[in-house]
């Protein structure tokens, strides 16, 4: 098993044994100073019956039942390192206690990188206390060896620190790798196309309005312009309706449900379009950039909104329909001219009456959104639900992208 900062690696303890032994140790110090072993016994204020028994013990290299601040104050008497005597303990346990051992070092290792409780929420996991059946989880899901190998190099994602991280980040962290190796085990074999992906996007709003299909269109024709779009589950305390990848020389993007909104699923797919066109580069030196998020790159969230609203239905269209948007009848014959869904002229209204104190409208436009389960029934959106990420690749491969 790899080495982790966070814990002590058990296995890496039973490397090569010492040259010398600390019974040896113990003994050479006293003939150099002189000391029988009723001194040293004084010394380490233990009485002689108990060094004598310690003594056995530890020439015997049967450390199991000896008081660690025993061993520690040995430590101090010897001038050895922590990690010395720790060799020797953990060289004198039998199997069963090496495992004990692990167990432990594997809980350490989960809680302080995953966020147990949410992922139980979120149906990922069934226990948090079974560190077995944790393991087995992550480890089936992401191809993993061992869950140590959850910060390894093939997951790694290079904008989160290494330091204390709270349930928010744990989370954030989880779901972006997640969605990292998944895209990733997505074979697509057409590589990115800047030029055709510029040709798409202005006949991508027609099939706002085909509810039940209009994605899956969009999402195919996309493929086959190199851009791979997936639409994962968001998880509990993650706020990302979407975010853009770049590895292998393309460009994926990533759509929730965070929402459940229809219209918000066209927008955020514009927005990240926008990301590929314009901030492919500085995305790519990073792998990722999750939507809302600062970066290390200072990439501006407004200017993708503006796109996104610019082409969907802009402010312009939103200041001819408000006089009229009282009246279902008006605004369904305007989406159809302006060739979308009518839960988008409604959606983006609501936001452009927000921002220019015209009122609230949200509560009033809930009945024309469809329900976005229809939209995405071209493919199981539970991914957190699947028990791996190739089996789900394999199954979005053949169920949209006929590969």
């Amino acid at each position: 098993m790899g080495n982790d900062h966070s814990s002590i690696n058990i296995y890496d303890l039973l490397g090569e044994p010492e040259k010398t032994s600390l019974f040896d140790l113990i003994e050479r110090k006293k003939l150099a100073v002189g000391l029988s072993n009723l001194q040293l016994a004084t010394i380490l204020n233990i009485s002689r019956s108990s060094f004598d028994r310690i003594i056995k013990n530890i020439e015997e290299n049967d450390l199991k039942d000896i008081d660690f601040f025993i061993l520690l104050k040995l430590t101090q008497f010897l001038g050895i390192g922590i990690e010395q005597i720790s060799q020797s303990f953990v060289a004198s346990l039998d199997v069963e206690s090496i495992r004990e051992l692990e167990y432990a070092r594997k809980a350490h290792f989960i809680y302080e990188n995953f966020d147990v409780k949410n992922l139980k929420k979120a149906g990922f996991i069934e226990s948090i206390a079974n560190f077995d059946i944790i393991e087995n989880r992550i480890n089936q899901f992401f191809g993993l060896g061992s869950v140590f190998s959850y910060n390894s190099s093939t997951l790694y994602i290079p904008a989160f620190s290494r330091t204390k991280r709270n349930g928010s980040q744990l989370m954030k962290e989880f779901w972006i790798k997640s969605i990292k190796a998944y895209l990733e085990k997505i074979n697509n074999p057409y590589p990115y196309d800047r030029k055709l992906l510029v040709d798409l996007i202005p006949k991508i709003r027609p099939y706002t309005v085909n509810v039940e299909d209009g994605l899956k269109t969009v999402a195919q024709a996309l493929f086959r312009a190199g851009v791979t779009v997936v639409f994962p589950q968001s998880l509990p305390l993650t706020q990302a309706r979407g975010a853009t990848f770049v590895f292998d020389n393309r460009p994926c993007i990533a759509l929730t449900d965070l929402n459940k909104n229809y219209a918000t699923v066209w927008f955020a797919l514009l927005h990240e379009l926008h990301h590929v066109l314009y901030d492919y580069k500085d995305i790519e030196k990073q792998t990722y950039h999750l939507t809302g998020e600062p970066d290390l790159f200072l990439i501006q969230e407004s200017t993708a909104d503006a796109f996104a609203r610019d082409y969907l239905f802009s402010d312009e269209k939103c200041r001819y329909i408000a006089p009229y948007i009282e009246s279902p009848h008006l605004v369904a014959k305007y989406a159809r001219e302006s060739q979308v869904h009518v839960s988008i002229v409604y959606n983006f209204f609501a936001w452009y009456a927000q921002v220019n104190n015209l009122g609230s409208m949200w509560s009033k436009i809930q009945w024309a959104h469809p329900d976005l389960k229809l939209a995405l029934n071209f493919m199981d959106t539970r991914l957190f639900n699947a028990t791996s990420l190739v089996e789900s690749a394999a199954v979005l491969e053949k169920s949209v992208y006929n590969i």
